[in-house]
């Protein structure tokens, strides 16, 4: 983003209506490499997703991680 791109316009653009900047974007891949490393803050659930019998959520304003918790690096090494 620093060569020029300014906005980051994601697939759910239609119900969250605006760009992402920089800042989301960092605060994303921080949240992931918490999430990896086990320090994201505690994961809760999440209302049920097909295929995903136990979804979970981190977040760290204005960001949120969706995952499964069985398909981690942390379960899976």
């Amino acid at each position: 983003m620093d060569n020029g791109i300014t906005k980051v316009y994601c697939g759910h653009h239609v119900y969250i209506k605006k760009p992402y900047d920089k800042s989301y974007i960092i605060t994303m891949r921080q949240l992931a490499e918490a999430l990896i490393n086990g320090t994201a803050p505690e994961a809760q659930l999440y209302s049920p997703i097909v295929g995903c019998p136990n979804p979970m959520f981190v977040t760290s304003e204005p960001t949120t991680i969706v995952f499964d918790p069985d398909y981690t690096k942390q379960n899976n090494n």
